[in-house]
């Protein structure tokens, strides 16, 4: 995957970013009513923090496993004891080993994304079943919401609501998810992380003048001892960085004031650099 450096104004400073995504299966009548099944919650450079499979604290009526992978076989051979990671069922080949009570799911995932700027798609049923009401603006980051990534969306005219993640994926990254597969909940965090880290330093502009100055404490700063740790960039790497640096100026131009149609151009001209990097 494409992991591009972004994060504060110098090279010192940096927001302390995660991202979550969780899957839901269904309760109630007809499963429509939604219960957490599986949480996954991402660091900025894509390393797991959190990922477990949330035992239900209800009679599950529509597990939605075309979307979410999950059945019922996924929770029995589960049988948790204090912070062991219990195995799942054998059937559930791929999916975390973690089986969590819910509110200990919640718990633990509510603790990480307190003391971080949280990154995600579409964060509104997530933040409901996680009880985060109380979450600041300032402090998230939707890509379902963000008018940077949406403008110029093709094949957005006329449709209500917000784009999908895949279809963000596909014009910003040149790649698909999902397909026939189910959703794959760290996938998709480490996806909305991407699509975040591509114009962060327009999106964080953005938000200091929409809403304000995120806290001094979501900064984090590099120490002099990490400063030393890290070698010298290369002319190489150095010319990279530097183009990024202008790719992302012409972007921002594209995207200020010149409506759609610059934001698709300006768009288009990351997507080709983007492909020159692979």
């Amino acid at each position: 995957g494409l992991i591009l450096a972004t994060g504060g104004d110098d090279n010192t400073l940096f927001w302390h970013n995660i991202t979550e995504d969780c899957e839901m299966v269904g309760f109630g009548p007809k499963g429509k009513k939604s219960v957490l099944a599986r949480i996954s919650v991402v660091g900025r450079r894509g390393r797991v923090l959190l990922d477990c499979l949330v035992r239900p604290d209800v009679e599950v009526t529509d597990w939605r496993t075309a979307i979410t992978g999950l059945d019922a076989s996924c929770f029995e051979e589960a049988s948790a004891a204090g912070d062991a990671a219990p195995k799942v069922a054998p059937s559930a080949a791929g999916l975390p080993g973690l089986v969590l009570d819910a509110a200990d799911a919640v718990r633990r995932a509510n603790t990480l994304l307190d003391a971080a700027v949280v990154v995600g798609h579409d964060l509104r049923h997530d933040f409901k079943l996680l009880r985060r009401f109380h979450h600041r603006r300032v402090l998230l980051r939707d890509t379902a919401f963000c008018p940077l990534l949406n403008a110029g969306l093709e094949g957005r005219a006329g449709r209500a609501g917000p784009p999908s993640l895949r279809a963000l994926s596909r014009e910003w990254l040149d790649e698909s998810i999902h397909g026939a597969h189910a959703h794959n909940s760290v996938q998709d965090a480490r996806t909305a992380m991407l699509l975040y880290r591509i114009i962060a330093p327009e999106w964080e502009q953005y938000v200091r003048k929409k809403w304000s100055e995120v806290p001094a404490e979501f900064l984090e700063r590099r120490s002099a001892q990490q400063g030393r740790k890290r070698s010298k960039p290369s002319e190489s790497a150095a010319g990279a960085a530097k183009g990024l640096r202008e790719r992302r100026r012409a972007l921002w131009g594209a995207l200020r004031g010149r409506g759609p149609q610059g934001a698709l151009r300006g768009r288009r001209l990351l997507l080709r650099t983007m492909r020159q990097k692979k």
